[in-house]
């Protein structure tokens, strides 16, 4: 079992003890994606693919306030930004700009990349290194800009 998921069950049993709801919601719900994911692929997962679970989970939050506040609810966007502020507490600090850029041009570098023909191998490159601590979009955005220069 990874330590992560050591981690939010411990914290599971304390918010229940506290009777937290929002809390041992958020928690049920990332134990639950994590048990899933362990079952698709038939054994326990490690922390790095536990962070990918938590990542994800992420992300379809922020995909559901963007939605929400384009549909005027914002006392589902108020849920989901708590629920999210939740997940985040057991994700990696994001990568800053200058961290990934530094990134971006040892891949470069390595890859020799010139032109856009080799972007995809630097962008695989990148995400390999940052193992979850940057946002595809951010680091496509970066390559891009890289590569056109």
């Amino acid at each position: 079992m990874s330590e992560l998921k050591a981690k939010i069950e411990q914290d599971l049993k304390q918010f229940q003890k506290e009777r937290k709801a929002l809390e041992v919601a958020v928690r049920r719900l990332l134990l639950s994606e994590i048990h899933n994911k362990e079952i698709d692929l038939k054994r326990p997962l490690t922390d790095e693919e536990t962070i990918k679970v938590l990542a994800a989970n992420a992300k379809k939050h922020e995909d559901s306030i963007a939605q929400f506040k384009a549909g005027q609810r914002e006392d589902l966007v108020s849920q989901e930004e708590q629920e999210l502020s939740e997940i985040r507490k057991y994700l990696p600090e994001a990568m800053s700009d200058q961290e990934i850029q530094k990134l971006v041009d040892d891949a470069v570098l390595k890859l020799g990349g010139e032109g856009t023909k080799n972007m995809g191998m630097v962008i695989k490159e990148v995400m390999a290194q940052a193992k979850g601590r940057a946002s595809g979009a951010t680091v496509s955005q970066m390559v891009k800009q890289k590569l056109a220069n």
